[in-house]
């Protein structure tokens, strides 16, 4: 049997590396939360002025706009996701 005795700045290092870890993966799951309520109230404020924009183009113009609203969604969806990749990789 092997005994290792570990010394009180080995113990000082371990307890920082684990909270460390800890605070991070904690602080990743809270900017995850946040984005995704985050991501929701973005697509809501696009959907709106999107809706209104449309009316107003409809209404001045006669012509009706070609994107859908599942369009318009997923175009939100991919400009969140370029915008969170670029924020991850600023890490």
């Amino acid at each position: 049997m092997v005994f290792h005795v570990f010394s009180s700045s080995e113990l000082l290092s371990l307890r920082a590396s684990s909270i460390r870890d800890t605070t991070k993966k904690e602080l990743d799951l809270l900017y995850d939360i946040g984005s995704a309520e985050t991501s929701k109230e973005i697509e809501r404020k696009v959907m709106t002025v999107m809706k209104k924009n449309r009316d107003i183009l409809a209404q001045q113009s006669g012509v009706e706009p070609s994107l859908t609203e599942k369009e318009i969604q997923d175009l939100v969806s991919v400009i969140q996701t370029e915008r969170r990749n670029r924020i991850k990789s600023d890490k």
